[in-house]
């Protein structure tokens, strides 16, 4: 089985929609599990495409060591920075975070407003002046 030459043509342009790229994996998937089901479908393969078919396979299913390592810090940093992103929208609509958005102090107005007296308030017994 030779490689198809729209796949590596597309590939190696990298022109191509990730929906196409997505449907041509997906139907590379189907037609692999219709050959894991029935395996005489690779008796009409010869010697040589039948070893470019395992090894592209087994290529797929572990790359070599470094290329698996990058793959699997990738989809660790993905998950985590999925984890941390969840985490902070919860976290962002508890009450803490919500009154820290607030001002804690407002200050006065520096400037008196126009037209305002100030009186002595007298005979009250609940008002407390602060010195």
């Amino acid at each position: 089985m030779s490689a198809d030459p729209a796949l590596s043509k597309t590939v190696a342009s990298g022109r191509s929609d990730d929906a196409d790229l997505l449907d041509q994996l997906r139907a590379a998937t189907a037609l692999l599990k219709q050959v894991a089901d029935d395996r005489s479908l690779l008796a009409g393969l010869t010697s040589p495409e039948h070893q470019l078919l395992l090894q592209a396979a087994g290529e797929i299913f572990c790359p070599d060591v470094q290329e698996r390592r990058r793959l699997v810090k990738a989809r660790t940093r993905q998950r985590k920075a999925a984890k941390l992103q969840r985490d902070q929208k919860v976290l962002t609509k508890t009450g803490i975070r919500k009154l820290r958005q607030q001002k804690v102090f407002t200050t006065p107005n520096v400037f008196v407003p126009e037209n305002f007296e100030q009186h002595e308030v007298t005979g009250d017994s609940d008002f407390r002046e602060v010195v």
